[in-house]
């Protein structure tokens, strides 16, 4: 059986949309834990309303919380299935999805399960992403998936319960939580795999909507910090020695100058705070401050032009 977890705050507007793409699926045994946290509309009304009309669904009132963390590690604690999946309460499954998962569960014996997604936006599919890697050994097959944009997100795979016993999400965290936490249920998986290609072309139909008030949108003031505690996770998971962390350590530096910049920070503060991190020490590009003012100069008279 699955156990699908799903936060719901504010979401009178989608919530039916991934309710009804649920009640579609070809394979039936599930359970819907919805975990309504703090909303000011009427989403835990038709929470209530699922869970009286269909007795898989479930719906838990835990009161208000940041983020979607704390709600999915309550659905952790009260989930009853030997498979779980995660979904946002603007999210969607394609009709065949829990039935092909349940497939690679049982014939694979897997304890983890990637699959690709479609991203939309404003109804139109703007995105379609499938990951692909031929890597057998985990630590190898992590890192294909995470150059592919693949890896850390919730929306693209499905656990074995039995490799998440201990493992929760970070709930001081709001952003590189889900990344996280997919790293330290690899570390105890014994298997890994990829959904068959031959699934992609209707199974793992996964719906991401895009919205001006996701986290993802907002401003992360400690940014540099969270990005620390994901760079740290993954040296954990991969092994000081690895020679990877060095790439991943340039991309973290670049993603950080780039969201500085972009999000109006203090430079001499935002520099020296980016400095102090493990990151920047094993990156081998280490801007210099005059040079850090520099690109920023640069970056808006670019900005500017466009």
């Amino acid at each position: 059986m699955f156990s699908i977890i799903i936060p719901v705050h504010n979401a009178e507007k989608t919530l039916a949309r991934c309710v009804d793409s649920l009640l579609a699926q070809s394979f039936p045994d599930y359970e819907v834990l919805l975990i309504e946290n703090g909303s000011g509309d009427r989403s835990l009304k038709m929470c209530l309303e699922y869970q009286a009309k269909d007795t898989r669904f479930r719906a838990y009132d835990i009161g208000k919380c940041s983020g979607p963390s704390r709600p999915r590690n309550f659905g952790l604690e009260m989930a009853r299935g030997e498979w779980i999946v995660f979904l946002d309460s603007d999210d969607s499954l394609g009709e065949r999805v829990l039935e092909m998962l349940g497939e690679c569960f049982r014939e694979e014996n897997a304890d983890v399960v990637f699959f690709g997604f479609c991203r939309l936006k404003s109804g139109v599919i703007t995105e379609r992403r499938f990951p692909r890697a031929e890597a057998k050994e985990k630590k190898t097959l992590c890192l294909a998936l995470h150059l592919q944009d693949c890896f850390g997100y919730t929306c693209c795979k499905a656990y074995g319960k039995r490799v998440l016993e201990g493992v929760r999400f970070d709930e001081s965290l709001n952003l590189f939580e889900d990344e996280i936490f997919a790293l330290q249920a690899a570390e105890r998986a014994e298997k890994l795999m990829i959904a068959p290609e031959k699934y992609n072309a209707d199974a793992f139909f996964y719906q991401v909507s895009d919205s001006d008030q996701s986290i993802m949108a907002q401003t992360h003031a400690d940014l540099i910090e969270k990005k620390e505690k994901a760079f740290r996770a993954w040296t954990s998971f991969l092994g000081e020695s690895d020679s990877s962390l060095t790439g991943m350590a340039n991309s973290a530096v670049s993603f950080c100058r780039w969201y500085i910049y972009e999000h109006g920070f203090d430079l001499k503060r935002s520099y020296d705070e980016l400095r102090r991190t493990s990151f920047f020490a094993r990156a081998d590009h280490k801007p210099e401050y005059y040079t850090f003012r520099l690109d920023y100069v640069k970056w808006r008279i670019k900005t500017a032009l466009r």
